[in-house]
């Protein structure tokens, strides 16, 4: 089975329980796909409009709705546990309907959310470092000119046999 199979089938099954309403606005995307599809693309703007003003603020979104009305440009399958926190799978307990606007939202937050994480894990690696640099040598007794010397003395450097990295002392 492919990936894009998989898709298909957890949208499908995630359709016959949540019938294309989104989770969070209480948008039913299904019943606005079957509105605008007869209509002139002006009308489906005027449509859209009206009945979702949060999903027409999103012009890019309300773009491709009006273009190519399809469930896929209406509602999405979002995972309630982001793949980033470890919900990768594609169960449909970890899955929700949300629509196109709701599901923008949802991922800039998220997105915004580890932006910050990287910020706050890079401040507390330079920390680290700033630390690790302050520990004294662990063998100051090593001669003085070689990389031995570097080597004993950098609390990062591992040795590691067979390493091109890792010169050979004997």
């Amino acid at each position: 089975m492919t990936c894009n199979y998989l898709k298909l089938v957890v949208h499908q099954a995630l359709f016959q329980i949540e019938n294309g309403v989104c989770t969070h606005c209480k948008l039913d995307c299904h019943e606005l796909v079957k509105c605008i599809r007869p209509l002139s693309k002006s009308r489906r703007k005027e449509y859209i409009e009206k009945v979702a003003p949060k999903l027409a603020q999103k012009k890019k979104l309300l773009d491709k709705l009006v273009h190519e009305p399809t469930e896929g440009n209406a509602w999405h399958a979002d995972h309630i546990i982001p793949v980033y926190k470890g919900g990768g799978e594609c169960s449909l307990e970890n899955m929700r309907t949300l629509c196109v606007a709701c599901h923008s939202e949802v991922t800039m937050a998220q997105q915004d959310e580890r932006r910050l994480e990287r910020m706050q894990a890079k401040k507390q690696l330079k920390i680290a470092m700033k630390e690790l640099e302050n520990i004294k040598p662990f063998n100051s007794t090593a001669d003085k000119g070689g990389d031995k010397q570097v080597a004993e003395e950098d609390p990062l450097f591992v040795k590691v046999p067979g390493s091109v990295y890792s010169r050979n002392e004997q």
